[in-house]
């Protein structure tokens, strides 16, 4: 099993994404075949004088799709067409999401930073000439800055949620056209507007005084959504449902840091989420 990480590679979009690379499966003679996976992501570059430093959401984007490169590595299926993500769509999401909270737990936080200033006396030269400090801060992240993060979390959650929420809607709403005539009809610049205004309470263009107050023809920002048309179609929905959530399935234990200890998180998924 292998997993090839391409961080911050020139000439890609400006996402991240993981990407099966070969399936796994059981061959005719039985044996396993391994599978190989790649995430591609886009994270703050190094420079001559500091190395990747990487914002905390950039971590969670880290853990996120690791979430997907580690279903893709431990899928255990007979035939590569059901290998890792390709299983039913509201699952997709869960293991990445899974990880995400690790990115929010004080221990966590702690274990996984560490001050650019300790890798090396280059680092630590330069630390000490920009910031005109006379000593390196502490080598883990201090646990106030961790209690300050974490207070952050839940910050514009609501407008994130309904900008899913109009996204799902959108999604649903031209895949429910009873025939082809009628979705040839449909004005989809103008739905995709009009419910980004009735669900996100949103104010666009069309809001602006002059001729073309009241026209909702602007942005196509359905153009930009990839989701449509790349293995979410009709099934956006299930990726807002995973996040804010959802039916108590299972329980995840894991060791603390004292090794007496353990603690519990409990995950909420749902095979089959309804509105």
């Amino acid at each position: 099993m292998y997993t090839l990480a391409d961080t911050f590679e020139e000439g890609k979009y400006g996402h991240a994404a993981n990407f099966n690379l070969q399936p796994g499966y059981i061959d005719e003679n039985g044996k396993r075949r391994y599978p190989a996976t790649a995430l591609v992501c886009n994270f703050s570059k190094p420079t001559k004088k500091k190395p990747s430093l990487l914002k905390h959401d950039e971590v969670v984007t880290l853990f996120h799709e690791l979430g997907h490169g580690i279903h893709d590595l431990v899928s255990r299926t007979t035939y590569s067409r059901f290998h890792g993500t390709n299983t039913v769509r509201d699952f997709v999401e869960a293991p990445s999401q899974m990880l995400e909270n690790w990115c929010w737990t004080p221990s966590q936080l702690r274990s996984l930073s560490h001050h650019y200033s300790y890798l090396s006396a280059d680092y630590e030269k330069e630390y000490l000439e920009s910031s005109g400090a006379d000593k390196k801060p502490s080598e883990k992240i201090p646990g106030s800055l961790v209690a300050k993060l974490i207070s952050t979390k839940h910050v514009n959650d609501a407008l994130f949620n309904l900008r899913q929420l109009h996204f799902g809607t959108f999604d649903m709403t031209v895949h429910e056209p009873a025939s082809h005539e009628e979705l040839e009809k449909m004005d989809i610049t103008e739905k995709y507007n009009s419910l980004r205004h009735e669900i996100s309470q949103l104010k666009g263009p069309e809001s602006l005084e002059g001729d073309k107050k009241g026209d909702w023809h602007w942005g196509n920002g359905q153009a930009t959504f990839g989701h449509l048309i790349g293995g979410y179609d009709a099934g956006y929905v299930t990726f807002h449902l995973l996040t804010v959530g959802l039916l108590l399935t299972t329980t995840v234990t894991t060791a603390t840091s004292h090794p007496k200890s353990t603690r519990q998180t409990c995950f909420t998924l749902s095979s089959k989420p309804t509105l």
